[in-house]
This record gives structure tokens, C-alpha cells and sequence, in this order.
């Protein structure tokens, strides 16, 4: 073995690591850091030709990625994607000019860089057909729920990444049945490269900062990543409704809310003992303790406000009695009342995650523009407090754990359970706006068959 003692290339592995960093933390002033630092660096080693080049380059795409999501006007969504790419394509350059390629092969070489990645490639050369198989099924099944898929669309390409993935495994598994160890030890290197202690400390504080234990996530994709790209029409038509365009715009019918508070006093009551039934269910006590937690803050938050809401608007009790529940209300509180008493937990609590989420971005997404309404402001506010945050963050968590933990029938279900929940949400502002009941859903079927 040739022991090289040589400059490593630090620069380059740090700039590696903020890669990932910046792929997977939604910070603003994290991103603007990183441009800050390549800008420096190129001006420092006065590559002044790339750095004209670095800025022309990333301009394009950040452009691209603020205008495309400021279309659907989340304004710090589109800005923190804009500067996410600018910082791809900044960092990419930074790479490039700092490191050769042979140079960074060798250096993981010799640090070890999992070998399973190899059949990754493998997988991918020799199992095309099983693939394009996958993407058959794929299609076939969006098909089924009213969605095309095309070459472009972003699903294809993860289901292609998680077949390979599978199927690297089973190479693996495979190999060591053959008793392959892929942790022996590598006998020789081609070089070694030595990293200072002061290096050392320059990454053991940055990880501790920043915290990546998102690169088993990026790698992985879990189930709200799945479930949302999934989802990610019906989600989007919420955002759209007129229901909620003029609810922002402050002229929005009064009585359109008013039928909406009625129907969503229904649903939020079955929504609360939902919480509390799975509660008394599960033997999970971190699930315990969040489903019972959430559920008394329904009861001292959500239902408080909607009587603030019902007295303001001066509902009664009576006119509750006048106003059934309506047949989409209806169908959504069976919905979730069936996997809770079909399906297991972890279907069950899929069920009730896209209501908070839900709410919570359209919250707020209409808080950047305030209703001029005073009313539809207040009612904007209940969906964007922190501790509601707190709660999805919390529920997504368990729910992302409940996943991993799934069989892959068991997964299937809790994807379209979920999805599900988003299409009814997406119908429960239609059925506020076109003031349905039972009498006008049928003459709209009987209507649908002449």
C-alpha cells in the first residue's frame, strides 16, 4: 500500500456536504450563506471568468423555480426554491473548479463509499423490463384516480428510483446468501489523503449545526413525500377553489360560510372522537399521548372558535336541525370512521393527516395576502399558529415511522386512505359553495343521467 500524504480536498467534501444540507433544509438565509461562500471562493482564487459564468448560469433555473410555484401563490415556497437552485447550480461550479474527478473517485475510494451503489447501476442496466413494468402499473392505476402521467411527470421518475432501490436490495441479499461480505476490509489503496484535526472540528461543528440526518430521507422517500406527490392534483384544487379565492378576496357569500361553518362543526366533531377511539386502540403510548393531545385541542381550540364563529353569525341550534349533514360531509366522516374500523392504526391515522396539513397551507398561503374581511381574516389565523405546526409536524413524524414499519399492502392502503382525505377535502369547500344537500346531489345525478 502507497501512503501519499496530499492535500485533501476539502473544499470540494465540504461543498459536497452542503449539497446535501441545502437539498433538504427549507432555509432562506441557509441558502443566501452558501451563495455567499461560493462567490467568495471564486473571487478569492480569482476565477472571476466563472464567476460570470456561475451567476449567468443559476439565474435561469432559480428564475424558473420562484415563477413556477409563485404561480400558486406561496410566495416564501417560491422564493426558497428559486434560491435552492441558485445554489445547485453555484455549488455544481464550485465543484467543478476545485476537484477532478479522478482526484474525488480516489478519495472516496479509500474512504470506503458503499459498494452497494454499484448494483444500483447494475439494477438499472439488467432489469429494464421488470421497470418499465413498475411504470405500466403506475400509469394504470393514476389512470383509475383521473390522473395522466407523461414522460415528464416527476412520479415516473421515483418509482423507477424505488424499484432500483428494491432491487438492489435483493441483489445484495442474494450475494451475501453466496457469503459476500461487502464490509470486508479493502487490502490496498491508491492513495491516502490525511485531514487535519482543525478539519476535523471544521465538520463535526457544521453537522452538529445543521443536523443531515436528512440524507437517509432523501434517499428513502417516506410516506408524506409519496403520499403528497401522489396526491399532489386533488391538493392543489383547494388552493384554487373559488371557495377559498374569494374567501381571500373578502367576497366570499355569507351564507356560502355560514353553510361551510355548519357542515365543518359535523366533521369536527367526528374528527374528535375519531382521536379520541384511536387513542384508546392503540398500545403505541407516543401515539397515545399525541392522538389524545390533539384531540382536546380540537375540543378547547377549533370547536371554541367555531362558537365564537356561531354566535358572531348568530347560528342556532335550531338551524343546525334545519341543515343535515350534508352527503360530502357524510361521505368523509365514513371514510375515516371505516379505517378505523377496518383497516389497522397506521391507515387509520394516514386518514386524518390531511386535514391539519391541509388547512395549515392554505392558512398559509392566504395569510400572504390578508382578507379584507374581517371575519374570513380571523378564521385565515386559526389554521397558521404555531402550535398547529407543531401538531402536523408531530403526526407526520409518527405517521412516516407507522410507514416504514408497514408491510407494502399495508403501505398501499395508507396511500390511498390519504388521498382519499385529500380529494373530500378538496369536495367539502365544493359542497359549502353549491350549498349541497341530499335533494340537490340527487337532482345533480339525475341531471349527470340524461
Amino acid at each position: 500500500m502507497v501512503k501519499v500524504a496530499t492535500q485533501t480536498p476539502i473544499i470540494s467534501l465540504f461543498l459536497l456536504v452542503l449539497s446535501l444540507e441545502t437539498s433538504f433544509i427549507p432555509s432562506i438565509a441557509l441558502n443566501l450563506s452558501v451563495v455567499a461562500f461560493c462567490i467568495l471562493f471564486m473571487l478569492y482564487y480569482r476565477r472571476f471568468k466563472m464567476l460570470a459564468w456561475m451567476i449567468l448560469l443559476a439565474i435561469l433555473p432559480s428564475l424558473a423555480n420562484y415563477w413556477a410555484v409563485q404561480l400558486h401563490g406561496d410566495t416564501s415556497q417560491a422564493v426558497m426554491l428559486g434560491t435552492r437552485a441558485f445554489v445547485t447550480v453555484c455549488i455544481g461550479l464550485v465543484f467543478v473548479s476545485s476537484i477532478s474527478l479522478k482526484e474525488l473517485l480516489l478519495y472516496l475510494a479509500q474512504k470506503g463509499l458503499s459498494r452497494s451503489w454499484a448494483y444500483a447501476l447494475i439494477v438499472v442496466f439488467n432489469s429494464f423490463p421488470l421497470i418499465q413494468q413498475e411504470i405500466k402499473s403506475l400509469k394504470e392505476a393514476c389512470l383509475l384516480r383521473g390522473q395522466e402521467l407523461h414522460f415528464w411527470s416527476p412520479l415516473i421518475y421515483s418509482k423507477v428510483l424505488m424499484t432500483v432501490f428494491r432491487w438492489r436490495h435483493l441483489y445484495l441479499r442474494a450475494l451475501s446468501a453466496h457469503g459476500y461480505d461487502e464490509h470486508a476490509q479493502v487490502e490496498n489503496h491508491y492513495r491516502i489523503f490525511y485531514i487535519s484535526k482543525k478539519i476535523k472540528l471544521i465538520y463535526l461543528l457544521f453537522f452538529y449545526c445543521f443536523k443531515p440526518v436528512y440524507f437517509y430521507k432523501g434517499v428513502i422517500m417516506e410516506f408524506t413525500d409519496i403520499a403528497m406527490e401522489l396526491s399532489k392534483e386533488a391538493w392543489q384544487a383547494s388552493f384554487h377553489h373559488p371557495f377559498i379565492l374569494q374567501l381571500q378576496e373578502g367576497n366570499l357569500e355569507p351564507a356560502i360560510f355560514r353553510y361551510y361553518l355548519i357542515q365543518d362543526a359535523y366533521y369536527l366533531k367526528a374528527f374528535s372522537e375519531i382521536y379520541h377511539l384511536l387513542a384508546d386502540k392503540t398500545s403505541n403510548q407516543e401515539m397515545k399521548r399525541l392522538l389524545k393531545q390533539n384531540a382536546q385541542s380540537l375540543v378547547e381550540g377549533e370547536l371554541f372558535i367555531r362558537q365564537q364563529f356561531f354566535k358572531e353569525l348568530e347560528i342556532s341550534d335550531q338551524e343546525m336541525e334545519q341543515h343535515p349533514i350534508a352527503p360530502t360531509c357524510y361521505h368523509y366522516i365514513s371514510h375515516i370512521y371505516r379505517q378505523f374500523e377496518e383497516a389497522n392504526l397506521a391507515i387509520a391515522f394516514a386518514s386524518l393527516l390531511p386535514c391539519p396539513w391541509l388547512y395549515h397551507d392554505i392558512g398559509k398561503s392566504l395569510n400572504l395576502k390578508p382578507s379584507p374581511n374581517p371575519l374570513y381574516q380571523q378564521w385565515i389565523e386559526t389554521y397558521i399558529t404555531d402550535e398547529l405546526e407543531q401538531q402536523i409536524k408531530e403526526e407526520s413524524e409518527l405517521v412516516n415511522q407507522l410507514y416504514r414499519e408497514s408491510d407494502e399492502t399495508d403501505k398501499q392502503k395508507m396511500l390511498e386512505a390519504f388521498h382519499i382525505s385529500v380529494h373530500m377535502e378538496a369536495k367539502f369547500w365544493e359542497m359549502a359553495y353549491q350549498h349541497q344537500t341530499w335533494k340537490s346531489d340527487l337532482h345533480s345525478l339525475e341531471k349527470g343521467e340524461e
